[in-house]
């Protein structure tokens, strides 16, 4: 039924609700093959075009297609920064720095963090990020800047009025 929509932007986001439903049922090859399908029947939409770049990304990443990942993320954060990088391109940069960790390029993993670091407009998402960015300078042999991210982190926590044990 979707295929029957005339208008080939919303006939694009109903396929990207599909893959986003298979993804949540951790359905990651039917997800994908619909992102593809959705980045077929996209129009030059760049927002769209990123978001299905950044869903492709994740993906990958649960995939552990690390390379396939790392590229998509990249190219989902070109494409946002088109939008002077909306908070949710943050998103990309954590993606794209777990998949270059596990690639174990530290260097350009902990860029992708601190860019998320800096994208990031919801705390969790900066959580998330600092604790990544943490994990892979611990991974380069850099255990200060590891404790420095893990140290501005319980601060986020604390600063939101987190400062029991369990949240730290």
């Amino acid at each position: 039924r979707m295929l029957e929509i005339a208008d080939a932007e919303m006939r694009a986001a109903a396929i990207l609700r599909l893959a986003n439903a298979y993804t949540r049922a951790g359905r990651l090859d039917d997800a994908l093959v619909h992102l593809d399908r959705a980045t077929m029947e996209a129009p030059d939409e760049p927002l769209l075009r990123a978001e299905i770049a950044a869903r492709r990304a994740h993906c990958l990443l649960m995939l552990e297609r690390y390379e396939e990942s790392a590229h998509e993320a990249g190219e989902a954060r070109r494409r946002y920064a088109r939008f002077d990088d909306p908070p949710i391109a943050a998103m990309g940069g954590i993606v794209q720095g777990h998949a270059l960790a596990n690639l174990d390029r530290f260097d350009e993993a902990t860029e992708a963090f601190t860019e998320a670091v800096r994208l990031a407009g919801d705390r969790a998402i900066k959580l998330s990020a600092l604790v990544g960015r943490a994990r892979t300078r611990r991974a380069a042999g850099d255990p200060l800047g590891a404790v420095g991210d893990f140290g501005e982190a319980v601060a986020v926590h604390v600063a939101a009025g987190e400062d029991s044990s369990a949240a730290m």
